[in-house]
């Protein structure tokens, strides 16, 4: 299935801008826990991770947005 963005939002920028101005709020979801990851030798990323109630029972999703 094909993503198809609001027509208001078609541009790559907008949709940017948008989700700074606008960020989505989940009252439900444990505090972030920060985490790095080393995507080559000389870059790193952080990603603030939530993890569910029982970590050590279910696998982790990792979402990857370019």
């Amino acid at each position: 299935m094909d993503f198809v963005p609001r027509p208001s939002l078609a541009s790559g920028h907008k949709m940017t801008i948008y989700s700074w101005g606008n960020p989505r709020y989940f009252p439900q979801l444990p505090p972030p826990t920060r985490r790095y990851f080393d995507v080559d030798p000389e870059s790193r990323v952080v990603a603030h991770c939530h993890w569910h109630s029982r970590p050590q029972s279910i696998p982790p999703w990792l979402l990857c947005m370019d």
